[in-house]
């Protein structure tokens, strides 16, 4: 298949990883939304990739990879809660990371249905240290994602909604909020998430303050690598994470 974009052309050929590519003058990228691929310029994918992590408000460049220090640190905070009752033994187990973590790494999915093939930041977190948390707070806030009136799991569940409210009078309107995740404001979101946490878990013991430690361990504390350079996380979610589209949702949802 043959895409008419300029500087741009899907091919139905395997994905090449970046480190096999490190020496070529193209990269092959999987494409935003599409069951395509891409091959472009690769220093025009550099580029635009570096433009979305120069936004200091969503990230910081670091010298070192924090990966391994955030990892303990966590693993004393985790037992640091068990110890105090914070926790139960088997929320410790959920949590803690394998020692060793493996360092979040981040790449970037062309938009080709966008002008100028702008680039989705994804965060690849799968077996970081901080994945299983994300994974634990992500199962809190599922009855509060499923309960929200604008929450739609899927195409069947959105063809009901519209079936069934067929005869309500109004105009349907599509609204896009553009680059959701890295504009979720922290300090606004993870309150409401706690809240809702609150509300459909009012036994659990963890207080508030660690509760919010928790949520930024996952935002705050994601260091990742990009072209052999390490950045932070500051004041937003990223896809690749399995509690970020729910974060994004009810921040939404709250507005």
């Amino acid at each position: 298949m043959r895409l008419a974009i300029p500087g741009a052309v899907a091919l139905p050929v395997p994905i090449h990883s970046h480190e096999e590519m490190s020496n070529c003058l193209v990269l092959v990228s999987k494409v935003d939304k599409w069951n395509a691929i891409v091959v472009l310029n690769k220093d025009d994918y550099l580029s635009k990739a570096q433009e979305l992590l120069n936004d200091q408000r969503a990230f910081k460049k670091l010298k070192s990879n924090l990966a391994i220090k955030r990892e303990h640190e966590f693993i004393n905070f985790l037992l640091k809660l068990k110890r105090n009752k914070r926790i139960t033994e088997d929320d410790y187990k959920i949590m803690r990371p394998r020692t060793d973590s493996r360092t979040t790494e981040a790449y970037f999915l062309v938009k080709v249905h966008k002008n100028n093939l702008p680039l989705r930041p994804i965060i690849s977190s799968y077996d970081s240290y901080n994945y299983n948390t994300a994974k634990y707070l992500a199962n809190l806030l599922a009855p509060a994602l499923n309960d929200a009136p604008s929450y739609v799991k899927d195409t069947f569940d959105f063809v009901d909604k519209i079936q069934n409210n067929k005869q309500m009078p109004g105009l349907l309107c599509s609204l896009d909020a553009s680059s959701l995740f890295t504009n979720v404001p922290l300090e606004k979101a993870i309150p409401i998430a706690i809240e809702k946490i609150r509300n459909y878990h009012s036994l659990l013991p963890i207080d508030d303050t660690n509760l919010k430690e928790l949520f930024y361990y996952w935002t705050k504390r994601t260091n990742f690598k990009f072209n052999n350079e390490n950045y932070d996380q500051q004041n937003c979610v990223s896809m690749g994470s399995p509690l970020a589209p729910i974060l994004a949702h009810l921040f939404m949802s709250n507005l």
